[in-house]
């Protein structure tokens, strides 16, 4: 566990409650700007502290939700560097993940990709992204990664 902060919350606590920042700023249509800002910063800050207190699959769970952030934002550069570090890390830490991080790793490529306008590549990793999803042992797991692959901002991509 992490060595905790000033506040008394451990990093561990710190990560998981900016997570959910961002799962709270992530879906909503019409945010602000200072929405916008507030959700990538949490989505840095949450990554941060997983460092510092988590595992290589809090780390990777973390470049995932910042490669989100980011293509959510149309930010296709920042969001290709953290897709990408997600997929590194997803290798790395291969026996730490769950059968939805996999998932999830292939969304990140795909949604990097097509904001990038890259659809040849996006609507690959999309496929694969569909493929691991519906390898997903657990069923509401994999419902949930369902509609998450449907859902969000998927940039024109057909």
């Amino acid at each position: 566990m992490g060595t905790g902060n000033s506040s008394g919350l451990s990093d561990g606590d710190i990560a998981a409650a900016c997570n959910a920042r961002v799962w709270e700023l992530l879906p909503r249509t019409g945010r602000t700007p200072a929405e916008s800002d507030e959700m990538l910063y949490a989505a840095y800050a949450s990554a941060y502290h997983w460092q510092k207190a988590g595992t290589g699959l809090n780390r990777q769970r973390a470049e995932w939700l910042i490669a989100r952030a980011h293509a959510e934002l149309g930010n296709a550069d920042a969001a290709l560097r953290h897709a990408l570090r997600c997929r590194e890390l997803t290798d790395e830490f291969a026996p730490l993940m769950q059968d939805f991080d996999v998932a999830y790793c292939w969304e990140a490529l795909a949604r990097a990709h097509a904001v990038a306008g890259r659809d040849d590549e996006a609507r690959g990793y999309r496929q694969e992204a569909r493929h691991a999803g519906n390898g997903i042992a657990n069923s509401e797991d994999r419902a949930i990664f369902q509609e998450d692959l449907k859902g969000g901002d998927w940039h024109n991509l057909t």
